[in-house]
């Protein structure tokens, strides 16, 4: 009678599972249409996000924050959930910046592990008042 040795399964299972944690997974990319780069918006200009996100797997949480670059105060923020691995984004908002200064829109996704990943950043700017 042949007895089962345990060990050469193990012993593959285990290399197997060291051979799939060393593959890299591809960051989701964040592409950005709207607002570009050093473009300048008026007081209570319309200014329009648009953006796609595509990854190689699902997407969990995509994060959207424009802050100004003067104080960090938040500007515009939404979170939107998803679990589709592509996700496109078409959100406003009116320029509150009564003074010259810059802002940057941030688009980035969170895992389930709540690591961030995808960071896609542009920074703008706003007039301000007109005198």
């Amino acid at each position: 009678m042949t007895r089962f040795n345990p060990f050469p399964a193990l012993a593959v299972s285990l290399l197997l599972c060291i051979t799939l944690s060393f593959i890299s997974h591809t960051e989701p990319v964040v592409t950005i249409s709207s607002p570009v780069a050093k473009k300048v918006y008026k007081l209570r200009d319309t200014i329009w996000i648009k953006a796609g996100i595509k990854s190689e797997e699902a997407l969990h949480d995509v994060v959207v924050k424009v802050i100004s670059l003067k104080d960090s105060s938040e500007i515009f923020a939404k979170q939107f959930h998803s679990h589709s691995n592509s996700m496109s984004i078409n959100e406003y908002f009116i320029n509150p910046m009564y003074e010259k200064g810059s802002m940057k829109l941030s688009i980035y996704t969170v895992g389930h592990d709540r690591k961030e990943a995808g960071r896609k950043d542009v920074v703008f700017s706003s007039s301000g008042k007109k005198k």
